[in-house]
Parts: structure tokens; C-alpha cells; sequence
């Protein structure tokens, strides 16, 4: 079988989308006896392969088996790293070394352009995991992924729910600076895309008691209900943040990626009943340090921008 690595093209969004579908919830079903995307594989397309070509025209990169997109990886090129999307090998061409091929091919674009590459990878799928790790991916920092069930109701709002509110244009070159001054990277062109919502799915919020000490993105999608990613001086600004962004979700039950290692923010978590259903590791290759961001850093699976 001929084996080559290329670019995905328009026409072929809706083969990658249904790559993906089936890939992840082959790997659910068989680990956990359920499927993870309950939608439809052109709600994955809409959202997957829409929104990371809005953001990063041409950067998904395929296996192609003899004419067959057997297996895919998104990659998101920023201004202080890159970033690792979602990586999935067709069920029928499991064990094939498809996914390295793939991922040496992204890391030599990261070399290339001399930046950090980043992702957040699952501990629970170790597979997943030893694949990065086998090929020079640092694990840095421990996430709990928590899903919460929000009443119809919604959930009782933090005591400083009143310096949460939506942000706009002007918010954005605060935004920037409090990531960069967290920990060193920059998402800009992705405040710039939330902000813009052309599909009307994000939301995104700052806390602002005179000064932007927090920011948070949301996504509301047939494909996708996650809550994050995010950035804040304090645990006390994340819950304010995040309380807020989840009573968005009333009678949906969104996750909410955790650092495992801020005891206050996951005790502020179960107060509100959330549950645990996997944990996530930040990997990367070639970081300039592994200092612990100064704050609190939510990453996200929509986009994942590092």
C-alpha cells in the first residue's frame, strides 16, 4: 500500500469529518461502552473542519492510503507556538503507524519555524499518550475534565458574578497581554475568531473590576459543549467566569477542563456537582520552560490552540 502525507482539500471535508466521527467514538465505544459525539457527522464537519479552516486555512494534514483518507491531523500555527488539533486514524487502518507519520510531519513544520509544539493529551488513552511521549513530548501539567449538569434553571452565580460581562473589540489587546503575562503565549487571532462569532456558537467573557483579570471562551454546539479555554489571574476570577458561562448550557450538561493542581478552583467545581469523566495532560515539545503558568489556565478541546 502507498502511504502519502498531504494537505486536506475542500472537497474532502466531509470524508475527514466522518473519519473523525468514527475514529472517536470506535475508541469510546470500546473503552467506555458509549459513543462521544451523539450528533451527526455533518455537525461534525460544520464545526471541526469549518472552524479550523477559518482559523488555519490549509493546515490539516492526511494519510492518504491509496487514494483512502485513512487517518488526519489538524495543526494551528500561532504567534509563540503551534498547536496540535485532533488527531484520528480510521478503525481500519489501526496499527499501521499512520498517526506517527503524521505527527513527525507537524513536528518538523515546528521545527522549521522554531517554535514550541503543543497539546493537550488524554492519560486514559495510552496509546494516545505513548505516542507523543515516544517522540519527544514533554508532560507538563495534570487537567481533570469535569462535566457539570446545569439545572433548567441554571446555577447559583459567584459573588463576583458582577465584574463577569461580555467582551467586546476593546477588550482584546487586554486579553492578549493577561495570556501572555500568564504564560507566554499568544491567541490572538482566536479572540479576534470568538469575537467575530460568524456562526453564532461562541461566547466570550472577561471579568473586569477596573482591570481585565480574566477572560473565557464558550462553545454551544450540536458537535461540542465545552466551556473554555480560558485565562485568569485567580481562582475566585475563574469561578466567576466559569459560573456564569455555564448557565449559558441550562439543561445541557457541558464540560469544564480543570487544573488538577488548584485546589481551590476544584473544590469550587464540586460545589456546583460537577463530576470527573477523564484526565488530560499538557505535552510539549521543545518549550522554552516548563514553568507553571502565574494563574490559572483553562485549555479546551474546541479549539485547541495550546
Amino acid at each position: 500500500m502507498a502511504t502519502r502525507i498531504r494537505t486536506m482539500q475542500r472537497d474532502e471535508w466531509s470524508e475527514v469529518a466522518a473519519l473523525i466521527h468514527a475514529s472517536t467514538n470506535k475508541w469510546y465505544m470500546d473503552k467506555y461502552g458509549f459513543e462521544i459525539f451523539q450528533c451527526s457527522v455533518e455537525d461534525v464537519e460544520a464545526l471541526f473542519c469549518k472552524v479550523y479552516e477559518d482559523l488555519d486555512p490549509n493546515s490539516c494534514l492526511v494519510a492518504d492510503v491509496d487514494g483512502v483518507i485513512a487517518a488526519s491531523c489538524f495543526y494551528h500555527p500561532r504567534e509563540t507556538h503551534d498547536s496540535l488539533g485532533i488527531m484520528n486514524v480510521h478503525p481500519d487502518y489501526f496499527g499501521q503507524q499512520l498517526g506517527k507519520k503524521l505527527l513527525q510531519a507537524i513536528i518538523e513544520k515546528s521545527l522549521d519555524a522554531g517554535k514550541q509544539l503543543r497539546l493537550i493529551s488524554s492519560t486514559m488513552n495510552l496509546d494516545s499518550f505513548s505516542l507523543y511521549n515516544k517522540n519527544g513530548f514533554q508532560a507538563l501539567f495534570p487537567y481533570q475534565d469535569m462535566l457539570v449538569e446545569v439545572p433548567a434553571d441554571g446555577i447559583p452565580v459567584h459573588a463576583n458574578d458582577q465584574y463577569a460581562r461580555p467582551a467586546t473589540g476593546s477588550d482584546l489587546e487586554a486579553i492578549v497581554d493577561l495570556e501572555l503575562s500568564i504564560h507566554g503565549l499568544n491567541k490572538r487571532k482566536d479572540y479576534q475568531y470568538y469575537l467575530s462569532d460568524q456562526d453564532n456558537i461562541w461566547e466570550l467573557l472577561v471579568y473586569d473590576d477596573g482591570d481585565i483579570k480574566g477572560a473565557l471562551v464558550s462553545v454551544k454546539h450540536p458537535a461540542s459543549n465545552i466551556v473554555g479555554h480560558g485565562i485568569m489571574q485567580d481562582a475566585e476570577v475563574a469561578k466567576a467566569l466559569i459560573y456564569r458561562s455555564l448557565n449559558r448550557y441550562r439543561g445541557m450538561t457541558p464540560l469544564v477542563i480543570i487544573p488538577a493542581d488548584n485546589k481551590e478552583l476544584v473544590q469550587g467545581m464540586y460545589a456546583i456537582k460537577a463530576k470527573n469523566c477523564e484526565l488530560h495532560v499538557i505535552q510539549a515539545f521543545n518549550p522554552p520552560n516548563t514553568d507553571r503558568p502565574n494563574g490559572v489556565v483553562i485549555p479546551t478541546f474546541m479549539p485547541e490552540n495550546g
